[in-house]
């Protein structure tokens, strides 16, 4: 073999060996980039999923628990004559945040409604703060009743801590197997 073609076939050999060097050492870089860097896409998904458990709590149904809804402010000054009346609604369910009580008031909620949501669970009285987010009408019955979805707003931790013990006794009795 002639020099020239062993030294042109080593030179070669020698710039695919490090161009296989330079691609193994930017792998490893884009790796380390993407795991320090995550795509628009993963931020999203992350974003989505932290969402969902923020706002996801476990629900209990009240099984038609009575509770007083009390008016404290409205957006909508027209509503003001309801200023601090109290009526009756069934609790249908509840969360750490929020209840969803059923009554046959049709309120506007596309202005904000703060109430109180007064209820026992348990022997434990409860007054919470709560804004009015959504509503819906549940025909089929005699009287239509509209059913409201509620976020508690100011909630102290210790009533938080307060309410979460009571659900989580609650649950714990649901999930007992009878005897």
């Amino acid at each position: 073999m002639h020099p020239l073609v062993a030294m042109v076939i080593l030179l070669q050999t020698a710039v695919v060996l490090l161009l296989f060097i330079l691609f193994l050492f930017t792998q490893r870089k884009l790796s380390e980039y993407e795991a320090m860097h995550p795509s628009l896409e993963d931020v999203e998904q992350k974003e989505t999923i932290r969402k969902f458990n923020e706002r996801d709590h476990f629900r209990l149904e009240m099984l038609d628990k009575s509770c007083e809804i009390h008016f404290l402010d409205f957006e909508n000054k027209q509503l003001d004559r309801l200023k601090f009346k109290t009526f009756d609604a069934i609790l249908a369910n509840i969360s750490l945040g929020g209840v969803m009580f059923v009554c046959p008031y049709d309120l506007p909620i596309n202005k904000d409604i703060l109430i109180e949501i007064r209820f026992s669970i348990k022997g434990e009285y409860f007054a919470l703060k709560a804004e009015i987010l959504r509503k819906e009408v549940l025909n089929g019955t005699e009287n239509n009743f509209i059913r409201y979805g509620s976020q508690f707003v100011d909630l102290y931790s210790a009533e938080k801590e307060r309410l979460h013990n009571v659900l989580n006794q609650l649950l714990l009795e649901r999930r007992e197997p009878t005897a």
